[in-house]
């Protein structure tokens, strides 16, 4: 095998959490791990092989991806060709509130970053599920949020969070980083809080 490959014994022995090997599924599509190593086309010596190619040789390449959604599954289909693809923005969102004591400090007037943040992952959840002007999949994702000071007993005074908002569209990316802008002001400063 060349550079960055996996040999074909380790794949045949390495069961998954089914107790199946990552051999065994594909046999009932024809996939013969006996061929494996006569089907690639690799160059020894780099990892920079498709620049290597004898252009002469072939009419094209195909790239073969595993759907990491449902799609294919939902729609009871094998396979699919890739139309467009997503492009990607992400944000690193904070925002400031003032930390003081769950118990001595009353419901009204309280700067709580994290009901702040609770409300922007709601906002933009629910502006990722908006139309996307006729295209597929825009999404926007809340991954990661951490909250300081964090003990039970202490109003946060911080929140982070990130967000990775993905269209296919220049424009829809352009309009989506704009609304996750307001959006975050605009509950900052509904909420007395601060966000950068």
């Amino acid at each position: 095998p060349g550079p960055g490959t996996v040999p074909r014994e380790p794949l045949g022995s390495l069961p998954s959490r089914l107790g199946r090997s990552f051999l065994e599924p594909g046999a009932a599509h024809g996939v013969a791990p006996g061929r494996l190593d006569g089907a690639a086309r690799a160059a020894e010596g780099g990892t920079d092989w498709l620049s290597r190619l004898d252009p002469s040789r072939y009419l094209g390449l195909v790239e073969v991806h595993a759907e990491q959604g449902l799609g294919l599954w939902d729609s009871q289909q094998q396979v699919a060709a890739v139309e467009r693809i997503n492009g990607r923005r992400q944000f690193e969102i904070t925002v400031t509130g003032q930390a003081n004591h769950a118990g001595s400090t009353g419901m009204v007037g309280r700067r709580d970053a994290l009901a702040g943040a609770a409300g922007l992952v709601v906002a933009l959840e629910e502006r990722g599920k908006l139309p996307g002007r006729g295209l597929a999949h825009p999404v926007l994702t809340v991954g990661s949020l951490e909250v300081t000071p964090s003990p039970v007993n202490v109003i946060p005074g911080h929140a982070r969070l990130s967000v990775d908002f993905r269209a296919q569209d220049q424009g829809l990316l352009e309009r989506g980083e704009e609304e996750i802008r307001r959006l975050a002001g605009e509950i900052a400063v509904r909420r007395g809080l601060e966000p950068a």
